[in-house]
């Protein structure tokens, strides 16, 4: 459209336009915000992936600090809370992915075994140093509790995810994947 100077046609026709582009504006903020909300982590599903930053840690530990024994022995240890935190993330992702979820899960899981792997190998000494007392402290007789374990990791990083707000949090769906118990993604690796 063509509008000429000063023409009162013109003008209305300008205002009109902008009205749209400002009404489409907020509709489509209204939707990203309740996408962003539905992609958004919630406490638990944060907490889980936090678990798995940590499992993994452990598990890259085992293959290049000799560790297998022990991660072993953190699994059978902590086994309902890892296949807890397991089913959180499936969730989320299901959530999040729909029937893209699978997919998503396997690659957050690829990807934090090669973050991990790529730490060791920048410091294979340090690395080993660090998760043996990592396996120390969980594998203790005094032994925290696992969320406090995981909380207390430096390594625990959200790797992108957003927390929910309260009010997203409690507008977001919960999915409760079945268990997982024949998958062999949480089982001891090194039995």
């Amino acid at each position: 459209m063509t509008i000429k100077n000063g023409s009162a046609r013109g003008k209305r026709a300008l205002a009109s336009g902008l009205l749209s582009a400002v009404v489409a504006g907020a509709m489509l903020g209204g939707l990203s915000t309740s996408v962003q909300a539905a992609e958004c982590v919630t406490p638990s599903e944060q907490m889980a992936m936090k678990t798995r930053v940590v499992q993994t840690e452990l598990m890259v530990a085992a293959l290049s600090c000799g560790e297998a024994p022990r991660y072993n022995s953190f699994v059978k240890t902590y086994r309902d809370q890892l296949m807890d935190s397991h089913g959180q993330i499936k969730g989320y992702f299901t959530r999040t992915k729909g029937r893209g979820g699978e997919k998503a899960l396997n690659s957050y899981i690829t990807q934090l075994a090669n973050q991990s792997s790529i730490r060791n190998s920048k410091g294979a000494d340090e690395f080993c140093e660090r998760t043996a007392k990592m396996y120390d402290k969980i594998l203790s007789r005094r032994a925290p509790k696992l969320e406090k374990f995981v909380n207390d990791q430096r390594v625990s990083s959200e790797y992108g995810f957003e927390a929910c707000s309260r009010s997203a949090a409690a507008a977001t769906p919960k999915s409760k994947p079945e268990n997982d118990e024949g998958s062999g993604l949480l089982s001891g690796l090194f039995d």
